[in-house]
């Protein structure tokens, strides 16, 4: 099973500000960006499923060819409603765990 960290040089997440996290992740060759930028694996659909939160929190997937990232931003939810950093529902007050679900999205293996 290929996954979005094998073709990843780096994924990570931190808190954007109180209240948004973001998660980049930095593709390893220019052939696997390009496929994942057209297959519509990332979504802000997809996001959403991914993280349990509804559609609403998820700010945005964006491409950024110059460096072969993609950025993904969403507000900090817990059971539904949106939090800050360091609420007591925050099981994460610096959003530096938050990219683990991104980890484990099945990429195929035959790109094209």
């Amino acid at each position: 099973m290929t996954t979005l960290l094998d073709i990843s040089e780096v994924l990570r997440s931190k808190n954007a500000d109180p209240f948004i996290t973001t998660c980049d992740i930095f593709v390893r060759s220019a052939e696997d960006y390009a496929w994942l930028k057209r297959s519509g694996l990332l979504t802000a659909e997809t996001v959403a499923e991914l993280y349990r939160m509804p559609f609403e929190a998820v700010i945005g997937v964006f491409f950024v060819d110059g460096i072969q990232a993609v950025k993904v931003s969403f507000f900090k939810t817990a059971g539904g409603r949106y939090i800050a950093s360091g609420d007591l529902e925050d099981v994460d007050a610096t959003g530096s765990q938050q990219h683990v679900p991104l980890l484990r999205i099945e990429v195929p293996s035959k790109r094209s």
